[in-house]
């Protein structure tokens, strides 16, 4: 008779670490392992009694090994009733034990669904989201310490994932970005049939939320100074870095321009005194004065080849998207070495020149309505978004006012 038992691993780390449960299989003298998605510290579990032990612990730490312990209790009875029908009938082997255990596992493991997924994805040029997913799958291996299938995704594992991330001192956005890709996964995998929904939603009790950060924008002095790098730059030496200043103010003269729309910005674009363009993520179009700035700096790019106004992207390659995106890497490497000279601080960033325009429109007094136009934004909300940081520091402002009015005498010990 075969026996299908759950033995418990202890970390390498010692007790302070979880260990991992995993199968031990024995038929006929010959034992094979399987692990499990299941962490455990050493007094959680009782090896005699095959069973979570419920030592003193945080709330939420028992609500876990209560999801742990309704889990095993579901998998012990599944194995037992396995290794019965197994008994009932004729000859077996401790293959046909495992194949009965896990079937269709190699259509089912998360690795190479998550590869015929990414080159469908690829096909229809999702290039990015296919990225994500590779990159969140590798990470969720990475914790686990093994190869791991579609089925290994449950709240319990997802849960351990995510203090593992928390641990690593991930940003929460981070978190959320794995958490929501594998979300991903999971759900087309269900709807691909690759493996059957489960009763609980194994993402319900993880964070897959965005946090809004706060939005970078530059003062008047600070683009200022940022500005006068021009004179300080060395002709050839420096050439890259001027073409990353001037295609920052160039977006920031254009209207707060993004990059994106302006890496795509076409000779025949130019229609007199104006840019007409089609913004690639709302699909509006737009109609941008040229400046006397904006005049100076595409004149600088004048002798560019080819359809386009600025030399970033090469029309002829079939990899666009993978082009902007090494492009945009650049651009943003050179912006951190540009805003080091200038002695500015925080993090310089393409979208900073759109954040920038907005805010100091704002502090020039425009409508937040006339504000959301020119950015050219489809809802009224993403203005507001822009503007927050510059809301929060004027209230900063007034706070650090309020607060002067009053001095507390002496030290407060």
């Amino acid at each position: 008779m075969a026996s299908i038992k759950f033995h418990f691993r202890p970390s390498a780390r010692g007790e302070i670490q979880e260990g991992k449960l995993f199968i031990r299989i024995i038929h006929r003298r010959r034992i094979k392992t399987l692990s499990t998605p299941y962490r455990l510290f050493p007094d959680e579990w009782n090896d005699k009694e095959q069973c979570v032990n419920f030592a003193t612990r945080t709330p939420d730490r028992v609500y876990l090994l209560l999801d742990i312990a309704r889990r095993l209790e579901k998998d012990q009875l599944r194995y037992a009733t396995l290794l019965s029908e197994l008994s009932s009938g004729s000859e077996y082997s401790i293959e046909e034990i495992l194949r009965r255990m896990c079937p269709g596992e190699p259509v089912a493991g998360l690795r190479s669904y998550c590869y015929q997924l990414s080159c469908r994805l690829e096909q229809q040029d999702q290039h990015r989201t296919a990225r994500a997913y590779r990159s969140a799958v590798s990470s969720l291996e990475k914790f686990a310490g093994r190869s791991l299938y579609l089925c290994d995704i449950t709240t319990s594992f997802m849960i351990s994932y995510e203090r593992y991330l928390r641990e690593k001192q991930l940003q929460m956005n981070t978190i959320s970005f794995y958490m929501r890709n594998l979300r991903a996964i999971y759900y087309r995998a269900i709807k691909d049939k690759k493996i059957k929904p489960r009763e609980d939603n194994p993402f319900e009790q993880v964070y897959t939320g965005v946090y809004e950060t706060r939005r970078r924008a530059l003062n008047q002095q600070e683009l200022n100074q940022l500005a006068r790098l021009d004179g300080k730059l060395d002709p050839i030496r420096d050439k890259k870095l001027r073409q990353a200043l001037y295609i920052f103010l160039f977006c920031f003269h254009a209207r707060g321009m993004s990059f994106v729309d302006m890496a795509h910005l076409k000779k025949s674009d130019l229609k007199g005194e104006n840019i007409l363009y089609k913004r690639r993520k709302t699909g509006r179009w737009l109609e941008v004065k040229l400046t006397r700035q904006m005049k100076q700096i595409l004149r600088y790019f004048q002798h560019t080849d080819g359809k386009l106004l600025f030399p970033l992207l090469d029309l002829r390659e079939a990899n666009l998207r993978l082009q902007y995106e090494r492009r945009l890497m650049e651009q943003n490497k050179l912006l951190g070495v540009l805003q080091q000279r200038a002695g500015i601080p925080g993090r310089l960033t393409t979208h900073c020149s759109r954040h920038t325009w907005a805010t100091l429109a704002k502090r020039a007094g425009i409508q937040t309505e006339v504000i959301s136009e020119g950015l050219g934004h489809s809802d009224i909300r993403t203005t507001y978004k822009y503007l927050a940081s510059f809301e929060r520091s004027t209230l900063d402002t007034v706070s650090d006012k309020v607060s002067a009015i009053v001095n507390i005498p002496g030290k407060i010990a």
